[in-house]
């Protein structure tokens, strides 16, 4: 890396690190909300392990129940089943009366409509996801794009234990950091094994290939705008950069013409960056009624037990 990259790298990480500290008492709200809600987003504060059960603490389902339906029923009023989900159109309505206007936006909307229908593009299963983590959470990351094959479009949801969203003065998420967990043969094939830190590199050559790594990817705006070649990545107005966590290595840059999240929100206040959703009113309630529920399975145990 050159000494501009090192620079970067450090400033990118340290503002990561202060708006991972700030948001910790989100983090402890958003644990106890999943603990009893959505138990398969837990890992806020607490570790988790793939395949482990989370539900062990559950004594009433309806929590969970009620926070799918909600979930499901915003779902289908925001993407009523049946209609497009986009429709491309001009700022000037005037352009839209011309005839080969109108044939061109209409056949445009038909191809995008059919992009984000896609099965690939996984549209429907990261937008429901989203749409539970707001009815929970408050607030849900998406991302929206092109796959690692640029074939087709694709859309993730992602953890928000995961992703570190900032915003300007007008609430506009205008930067990302998100943290990802990869084995070393995954890292190779999407960024190439000689990209890797020369760590890295030994790993896979001791054999050690499905040992993880954490790589940070920060989408952030340019300090500096540049006039080159529109076309050339490193001009486009979002940076785009993946940093090898351990040993703070700039693995790949890149950039966005347009931010690639959106990171809705349920009801926000003034002064705060993550929402406020359902979930947080329903907790107390939530939670006193898995409190009975263990209460009554304790005391039928107890009655059970021979004298």
């Amino acid at each position: 890396m050159t000494q501009s990259d090192q620079d970067s790298v450090k400033k990118i990480l340290k503002r990561r690190d202060m708006l991972m500290e700030r948001r910790g008492q989100f983090m402890n709200h958003w644990e106890d909300l999943s603990q009893v809600m959505l138990t398969r987003r837990e890992g806020f504060t607490s570790t988790t392990v793939d395949g482990d059960i989370r539900n062990e603490d559950i004594y009433d389902g309806t929590p969970m129940q009620g926070a799918r339906s909600l979930a499901n029923t915003t779902g289908a009023m925001i993407r009523p089943e049946g209609e497009v989900f986009v429709k491309v159109g001009t700022q000037d309505s005037k352009v839209q009366e011309n005839e080969e206007a109108a044939i061109w936006l209409a056949d445009t909307t038909e191809r995008l409509d059919a992009a984000i229908r896609n099965p690939k593009a996984r549209f429907r299963q990261s937008t429901g996801e989203v749409d539970i983590d707001l009815v929970v959470f408050g607030t849900g990351i998406l991302f929206a794009g092109l796959s690692q094959t640029r074939e087709n479009l694709l859309f993730k949801s992602i953890h928000l234990k995961d992703g570190v969203p900032f915003f300007n003065d007008e609430g506009q998420a205008v930067g990302m950091f998100l943290n990802v967990d990869m084995m070393i043969w995954q890292a190779a094939q999407k960024f190439g094994a000689e990209r890797l830190h020369p760590k890295t590199q030994e790993l896979i050559r001791q054999g050690k290939i499905d040992n993880k790594i954490c790589i940070v990817h920060a989408v952030v705006p340019r300090e500096q705008q540049r006039f080159g070649s529109p076309k050339l990545a490193v001009n486009f107005p979002w940076a785009d950069m993946w940093i090898e966590l351990e040993h703070n290595h700039l693995v790949k840059s890149g950039g966005f013409e347009e931010f690639p999240f959106v990171v809705p929100r349920w009801n926000t206040s003034s002064g705060e960056d993550y929402g406020r959703s359902p979930g947080m009113i329903a907790l107390p309630d939530s939670n006193t009624l898995q409190a009975m529920g263990e209460t009554i399975l304790v005391a039928g145990q107890r009655a059970a037990d021979p004298p």
